[in-house]
This record gives structure tokens, C-alpha cells and sequence, in this order.
């Protein structure tokens, strides 16, 4: 199970918007009149930012689940941080969509854990996004910060996968918040959906 043509078409055109809102350069911009990249499941990147308060790269510490084909288990992507108090994004670079995206058959998203120390006080998140990779995205965080800050639709509308909660949700010492990072696609018919999942599940019991 991997990520459906509809997801690389997103990629290839989001990569445009995102490159072009952080100021960076990528193909199919004015400098460089190359054609917009094509992608192969299995090239799909993705960066992730967590926009929240005092996190902590001591405290807090980020999981993605993978779909099926790659076992359904949590893998920790390392402790994140906002680099200093108050708000800001914590970023973690070049993930794979063709690991993690595909958790169900109907409706894309990504499983996502933040799992907090029990020496933690008071971090909150307010926002996750999901934007199609770009190189030296680190680079960028001061105005990542700003672009959520002042203009999140244009931080959405450049997402692959976004989930932004309703008000910022505190992070409890010693607990686990898991979220639901959804794409605005879905890309089976009911029925093919299942005897795929049968498929899989049948093959994974074989392994």
C-alpha cells in the first residue's frame, strides 16, 4: 500500500507553493524554468512542523505510525523542540510519505504521537502540518514562524496534511497525545478498499 497517484500530482504542485511562500529557490520558479518535478511513490518526501509553546527536545518526543506495508508500528522521529520559550515550529525533515501515509484505504493521514516526560511543565501545540519536502527547510524556521503566525491559510493551503486545533492543547507530563494529520483526498471505492486491506493484513500473518 502506498501513497495514490493523486498524492504525487499534490507533491508536484504544492512543491511550487511551498518553495515559493519560504522564499526557496525549486524548479518552475522565475530563476529556473525547468518543468515542475514529476514523482514516483516512493520518491515522496515530506517535512513535518509542529507549531507549539515551549517544546522541549529534552520533554518531547514525536512518533509517526507506518501503514501497512511497513508493519503498522510507531517509529520515534526524535525529541523536537521550538528553540527557546514561547511559541514557534519545531521541524523534522525528509520523511517518507510512502512509509507513512496510507493508514487507511479510504481517507489519507498521517498517525501522529507526542509523548511528554514526566519532568514537563506547560508545552502546548496548536498545529501540524504536512508540506512536501524542501531541501535546507532548517533554514527557513524564522519565517515558517511568522507565515503561521500571520497567515496560516497560506501555511495550509501548501500542506499535503494539516491538522490545527480548535485552541492550543496542553501537553500533560508523563501522558501521550495522538492526532490525526489529515490529507483533503481519499482515493478508494468501498469494497476495493477492503479486499486490499485483506490482502495486506493476509501477507503480513505470513511473514
Amino acid at each position: 500500500m502506498h501513497p495514490p497517484e493523486p498524492l504525487a500530482r499534490t507533491f508536484a504542485t504544492l512543491l511550487l507553493v511551498t518553495a515559493t511562500a519560504l522564499g526557496c529557490g525549486t524548479p518552475g520558479t522565475a530563476q529556473d524554468t525547468r518543468p515542475e518535478p514529476t514523482f514516483a511513490p516512493e520518491d515522496l518526501r515530506f517535512d513535518l512542523f509542529i507549531y507549539g509553546a515551549d517544546l522541549d527536545a529534552g520533554e518531547h518526543e514525536v512518533f509517526l505510525r507506518t501503514n501497512l506495508d511497513f508493519g503498522g508500528e510507531w517509529e520515534s522521529l526524535g525529541s523536537i523542540s521550538t528553540h527557546g520559550t514561547g511559541w514557534g515550529t519545531a521541524v523534522v525533515a525528509n520523511l517518507s510519505a510512502h512509509r507513512y501515509f496510507g493508514q487507511d484505504f479510504r481517507e489519507m493521514y498521517l498517525d501522529l504521537k507526542i509523548a511528554t516526560s514526566e519532568n514537563a511543565d506547560g508545552a502546548r501545540i496548536a498545529a501540524i502540518y504536512a508540506v512536501p519536502h524542501v531541501p535546507g527547510i532548517d533554514r527557513h524556521l524564522d519565517r515558517i514562524n511568522r507565515l503561521i503566525e500571520n497567515d496560516p491559510g497560506t501555511v495550509e493551503a501548501a500542506s499535503i496534511a494539516s491538522h490545527v486545533q480548535p485552541a492550543p492543547a496542553t501537553l500533560r507530563p508523563g501522558a501521550e497525545v495522538v492526532e490525526h494529520v489529515r490529507a483533503p483526498m481519499k482515493h478508494e471505492l468501498p469494497g476495493v478498499a477492503e479486499v486490499k486491506q485483506l490482502q495486506v493484513e493476509w501477507r503480513n500473518r505470513g511473514q
